[in-house]
């Protein structure tokens, strides 16, 4: 497992699956507004109907409210999801800060069925594409190995 799967492990509600998705990230202030209209780009490393991990060069803390913004892939469906910070991960697995960036695992806030719906119908397709490339990866090489047998 690395470092990257260990960051905010533990029992959820919903599935989450590993994604490369651009995100812009904003902090809340204490009344639920965003605070300035300065958003920084980030990018999601895991999806799922409760929540995201994200890496942001932000500093963020534990009970920080959030809001994301970004595109499904291969949809037109723009998402704004509110979150608050549940994790921070600012070390890396030798003690070792990381100089610029953070990675924060983001429980969603406020979901409406139908946002959540959307997020799952991604969750799903996607795990569903990367079962099938797995399947692809394995099946070639065995068809390698295979010929390999017969060239000694």
């Amino acid at each position: 497992m690395t470092d990257r799967d260990k960051t905010c492990y533990k029992m959820r509600e919903f599935l989450r699956i590993p994604t490369a998705i651009k995100v812009e990230i904003v902090c809340l202030d204490r009344e639920g507004h965003i605070a300035d209209d300065l958003w920084t780009e980030a990018e999601m490393w895991e999806i799922g109907g409760g929540g995201a991990k994200i890496v942001a060069p932000i500093d963020v803390s534990v009970d920080d409210s959030i809001c994301l913004r970004f595109t499904i892939p291969d949809t037109d469906e723009d998402m704004k999801i509110y979150g608050r910070v549940v994790g921070v991960v600012d070390k890396d697995s030798s003690g070792i800060a990381y100089k610029y960036t953070k990675i924060a695992c983001i429980k969603f806030v406020g979901l409406s069925e139908s946002d959540r719906g959307k997020v799952m119908t991604y969750v799903f397709r996607e795990q569903m594409r990367q079962a099938r490339e797995k399947l692809r990866s394995e099946s070639t090489r065995r068809r390698e190995e295979d010929s390999d047998e017969g060239c000694d």
